[in-house]
């Protein structure tokens, strides 16, 4: 009697390690990525807001100059961990890319920006990003970017649909498609 129980729960074991190694194969994990599908405007869409100011006073229109290529807008949080690789990113990028304009908008108090600007050597237009800013640019997390026509649209060469959060790392560099 004890070895038929014996054999009858090996067998149990066996097939269900085959079910399970079965259904397993047939599972493929998807990669760890950011929904981005309800955030963001629309492609094709204007912005409203054109006008920026920057952290140093100066005014910036989004509307660029014919020799720009257009304008990539970089939002980042002063709190956001992976923001801080991006930095060093946006600096090369922006050596290698003289025809692309790029502008980021900061999270944070002045204070905190400055001392980021500092910190990263950050030579790009910064903007301190506000509410209003955030809901005009419908933005709600960290990092997240656009790129903008020399006309103010959208440009559908960078969407809002998923992006993995290891490939946003390289994002800023493969903005190079657009030069």
């Amino acid at each position: 009697m004890f070895l038929a129980a014996f054999v009858i729960l090996w067998v149990l074991v066996i097939s269900n390690t085959i079910i399970n190694i079965f259904f397993l194969k047939k599972f493929k994990p998807k990669p760890l990525t950011l929904d981005l599908q309800d955030r963001g405007v629309d492609i094709g869409k204007s912005f409203s807001n054109l006008d920026l100011h920057t952290i140093e006073g100066k005014e910036v229109n989004l509307k660029t100059k014919q020799h720009y290529k257009g304008t990539i807008l970089v939002f980042l949080s002063v709190q956001c961990g992976v923001c801080t690789t991006i930095y060093p990113e946006i600096k090369k990028f922006t050596s290698q890319n003289k025809n692309t304009r790029v502008i980021t908008l900061i999270r944070g108090s002045e204070q905190e920006i400055e001392e980021l600007i500092k910190k990263y050597n950050i030579d790009t237009p910064t903007v301190r990003l506000t509410e209003t800013l955030m809901e005009d640019f419908q933005i709600s997390l960290y990092p997240f970017s656009y790129f903008i026509s020399n006309q103010g649209n959208l440009n559908d060469a960078i969407t809002k649909k998923e992006t993995s959060i290891i490939f946003f790392t390289n994002l800023i560099s493969s903005f190079k498609i657009l030069s």
